[in-house]
């Protein structure tokens, strides 16, 4: 029986797709219901509280970098650092027999894995759960599992590629059933969700694809000095029906240590009251 070697990479939330992946193949293998051994899975992580997260999973796990979202960099250093980064996923992959790498989300550390394994011609299933920018390196997964038709027929439409729906642990949109929808993200640059533009000129950029074009001609000088090429707000409209959960958010030096990103101040506006 021929053994394989598996490569995981993602953010602790999409990896939370991943995951039962490898458990479902651990209990087959165990079974003798598969047709390979599983040799070695690695992981591959940004941060320390990824490599917590995957290291119970995986038999060997590895750093790739750190994430740059809200750091201060100029273009010429931003790129830079990244082909860093992609050195560092191609040395982690190189060598070690990997017969698939297996990414989920559109995280800097997925992207980075997935120029990696395509440098190395290592196979890559990517699971999507939402569709946002920039995709054009995902795209370049040999097999791309979507929510929804839409974002099918999106990524076939735009990229050629052959892809396939999935609705991942019954992720699909409550609002697509009709059912209740807790909160929405009306304006939100957060990594794994941002929001896209749709009149006027700029229609169809996403709002870190303008942030990107515009700097602090978008937020201002203190602000952009500040925050960097993330947009500073989060805006969010929350139904609640019933008692909301207490919520503590850590402060920006924390969360960019251990999330790679900002912390959260919140403010409420209540719209209505029934």
């Amino acid at each position: 029986m021929k053994s394989k070697n598996i490569a995981i990479a993602g953010e602790i939330t999409p990896s939370k797709t991943i995951i039962p992946i490898i458990e479902k193949l651990r209990e087959r293998e165990n079974e003798g219901k598969l047709s390979f051994k599983i040799n070695k899975i690695i992981g591959l992580y940004h941060g320390e509280s990824s490599r917590d997260f995957l290291e119970p999973y995986c038999d060997e796990t590895y750093s790739i970098g750190e994430g740059r979202r809200g750091k201060k960099n100029s273009l010429g250093k931003l790129a830079y650092l990244i082909s860093k980064d992609i050195l560092k996923s191609f040395n982690a992959l190189k060598g070690k027999g990997i017969d698939l790498l297996i990414t989920a989300g559109n995280a800097g550390d997925v992207r980075k894995a997935i120029v990696a394994a395509n440098i190395l011609n290592i196979p890559v299933l990517h699971i999507e759960q939402d569709i946002y920018n920039p995709i054009e390196v995902i795209s370049q997964a040999n097999l791309v599992t979507v929510p929804t038709n839409e974002y099918k027929e999106y990524l076939e439409k735009n990229y050629g590629k052959s892809f396939v729906t999935s609705d991942v642990q019954g992720r699909r949109s409550k609002l697509e059933k009709g059912g209740p929808v807790a909160e929405s993200h009306e304006i939100a640059d957060l990594g794994y969700r941002d929001s896209q533009i749709l009149d006027g000129w700029l229609a169809g950029n996403t709002l870190s694809e303008v942030m990107d074009m515009y700097l602090d001609r978008i937020v201002g000088e203190k602000a952009f000095a500040y925050y960097g090429r993330q947009f500073p707000l989060s805006i969010k409209l929350i139904d609640a029906e019933g008692r909301t959960p207490l919520m503590v958010h850590p402060d920006d030096e924390t969360a960019g240590q251990r999330y790679d990103f900002l912390g959260k101040a919140k403010m409420w506006y209540v719209l209505d009251v029934r």
